[in-house]
């Protein structure tokens, strides 16, 4: 069973329950700005686009180390092809992820992140897509 069906079944209260327990258990989530390339040392970066692991490096953009690939000539970063990629706000997208184990409607995050409607729609997806990717 995945894990959306299980929060599914639970109430709201439920919910927020489970949610505090975690966050009392764990303490807050980290911050994904601070995502390192060095959570894995051991695992050897290959392009996302043909898993060439023939890269060197092509400097950095805010912060992030960036890569190009000397196969396919495309440039990418640590949060290419995560739930993160191409998102612009990166703070508000993680009270998002906070957000979302409460499961309010779509129309309520965008209300309450200041955000529109439709990227509310385009960051559950994404979340849920890089999820069922995990599995």
């Amino acid at each position: 069973m995945e894990i959306r069906e299980i929060l599914n079944t639970l109430s709201f209260e439920d919910r927020e329950r489970l949610y505090n327990q975690l966050n009392n258990e764990f303490g807050n989530y980290p911050s994904v700005i601070k995502i390192s390339s060095e959570i894995n040392p051991d695992k050897k970066i290959t392009c996302p686009h043909c898993e060439s692991s023939n890269i060197y490096g092509h400097g950095s953009y805010k912060g992030r180390k960036r890569y190009q690939c000397q196969e396919c000539n495309k440039t990418f970063n640590d949060y290419t092809g995560t739930a993160i990629s191409g998102i612009h706000d990166i703070k508000k997208f993680e009270r998002f992820i906070e957000m979302f184990i409460e499961s309010p409607t779509i129309r309520k995050v965008a209300s309450t992140l200041n955000i529109n409607i439709k990227t509310s729609f385009d960051w559950r997806h994404k979340l849920l897509s890089s999820m069922s990717k995990s599995n």
